[in-house]
Order: C-alpha cells, then sequence, then structure tokens
C-alpha cells in the first residue's frame, strides 16, 4: 500500500519557509517595519508552494483512503458471512431460552438419508454425547422430528413431515385436540396434514398448532405449525387441513435436542387411541 510521502524536496521547502514567515511575523509585530518587503516576498513565494505541497498530499491521501476502502468493504463482506452463519445459532438460542425449563443441547446436521421409506437427517452428536431414541429435535421456530435412531457419534432424526410420522397435537388458543401427520402427499410443499378435529372447533388459517399433553413421544407445548386450510369431512363430523411447518426444513443445519424424555415413553409413533376416544 502507497504511503504518505515522508520527505520531498517541497516539503522541506516548506517547513523552511514555514519557519523564515514565523520569524518574519514576529519581528513585524514588533515594529521592524524594515522587514515588510522581505515578509511579502516571502508570502508570494510561500503560497503557491503550499498549494502545490497540499495538492501532493491530498494525492496521496486520497490513494490511502481508496486502498483502505477497499479493506473495509473486504472486512464487511467477511462479516456478512459471519452473521449469517451465526443466525441458525442465534435461532438456537432463542429456542433454549424458550424452552429453559428442558435438559438441551445443539447439532449440526451433516446429512440425510433415504431408504425408500423414511426421510431421515444426521446430526453429529450420539450415544457418547447422551442422546438417546425418542429425544424431540427443535429448528428454527419449532418442531423439527425426533430421534430414531444413535450411534456412538451420530444420530437420525425422522422430521415430523416424513409419511410415517403421526403427532398428538392441539390447538395453542382452545387447547382442542387434532393430529399432525406427515402425508407423501404434501412433501413436495413441505407441509403436513391436519386431521381429526371436532367438527365444533372453530379453526381459522394462521391457528397455531403445538404438541399436546397426551403425546406419548412429545414434550407438550412444542410448536408444530400454522394451520392453512381446513376443510369438513363428507359426513360433517370431523374437520382435516393443512398444516405449514414452523421448522425451516428448507435451511435445515442447526438443531437442539431435547435430552429429556417425555414420561411414560413408549415404543412407536403416537397411535391417536387416545385422541379418539378424547374426540369421540
Amino acid at each position: 500500500m502507497r504511503r504518505f510521502k515522508k520527505s520531498s524536496h517541497a516539503g522541506r521547502l516548506f517547513c523552511l519557509l514555514l519557519i523564515l514567515c514565523g520569524v518574519f511575523f514576529v519581528f513585524d509585530a514588533s515594529g521592524h517595519s524594515l522587514l515588510a518587503p522581505a515578509s511579502k516576498v516571502i508570502t508570494d513565494i510561500f503560497a503557491p508552494l503550499y498549494h502545490l505541497t497540499a495538492d501532493d498530499t491530498a494525492h496521496d491521501q486520497d490513494y490511502d483512503v481508496s486502498d483502505l476502502s477497499g479493506q473495509l468493504y473486504r472486512r464487511i463482506e467477511q462479516l456478512e458471512i459471519q452473521i449469517a452463519a451465526l443466525a441458525p445459532l442465534t435461532s438456537l438460542m432463542d429456542l433454549k431460552h424458550t424452552y429453559y425449563d428442558y435438559h438441551s443441547t445443539g447439532a449440526v446436521v451433516i446429512g440425510s438419508d433415504f431408504d425408500g421409506w423414511y426421510d431421515t437427517y444426521i446430526i453429529d452428536k450420539g450415544s457418547s454425547d447422551g442422546i438417546t431414541v425418542g429425544m424431540n429435535v427443535l429448528a428454527g421456530g419449532g418442531l423439527a422430528g425426533i430421534i430414531t435412531e444413535t450411534s456412538q457419534h451420530t444420530a437420525k432424526v425422522r422430521p415430523i413431515t416424513d409419511e410415517g410420522s403421526s403427532i398428538s397435537c392441539m390447538l395453542l388458543k382452545s387447547q382442542d385436540l387434532c393430529i399432525a401427520q406427515g402425508d407423501i402427499r404434501f412433501q413436495s410443499s413441505g407441509r403436513l396434514r391436519l386431521t381429526m378435529l371436532g367438527q365444533s372447533r372453530e379453526v381459522s388459517s394462521g391457528d397455531e398448532i403445538v404438541t399436546s399433553y397426551i403425546s406419548s413421544q412429545y414434550m407438550p407445548n412444542l410448536p408444530v405449525g400454522y394451520i392453512t386450510s381446513v376443510n369438513t369431512d363428507s359426513h360433517g363430523n370431523a374437520q382435516s387441513g393443512e398444516i405449514i411447518p414452523a421448522a425451516d426444513f428448507d435451511h435445515l443445519t442447526h438443531v437442539l435436542v431435547i435430552t429429556d424424555l417425555k414420561s411414560g415413553l413408549v415404543k412407536g409413533e403416537d397411535s391417536g387411541n387416545a385422541l379418539q376416544q378424547s374426540a369421540s
């Protein structure tokens, strides 16, 4: 990078003339009128040299400022990349703060696996980190899935959008029970199917769905998603519809694993039997 000029002929001359002008000024102020002509000559010489030196210094300053601006722009770009990388972590910290009653740990999504039946995500923590089957997994705005398999250093997460997923839920505003299911017909849009909601329940688009207290595998009040549409079945007995998940599956990079297990955990997904009895 080009630096300010430490010395130049014009610069040295400028300093010398500046000293001389100071001397002449002192003598002139003390009444030595004989120095007035010399003072004028020095001033006439000094002025153009000052502009010359100032222009030369300004050129160096402009050059350095331009180079510094380039460095600052590059630094800003680096900071923007770092901020973007921190965004998922900030979201996880918000979740951890919201569900501070639960023990939890963060993990990174390192892969995915599709075996023809189930679509799963792989995280970078396993049994050696205390991860076990049945632990709930959060990401972004809410529930992302559940741990279905572990190895020593990794674990598989079945997302709530998977066709094999069936979760006992409830409307947050009324606590009316329902079921949120993965459905292959909705997988392309990343949505869930809403079922088993009583006809008498007042439901509108945008209502929030959370996990229910009777769920056998999921902690209560975990955000599942928001209702986007509601329909009445052909018998007029129940309502169904679609739910857009609270978790952002398009940008799933970091997750928060709740290391507490639901009391009375049983194998298999929520069957919905308890819900059927409650709704009937």
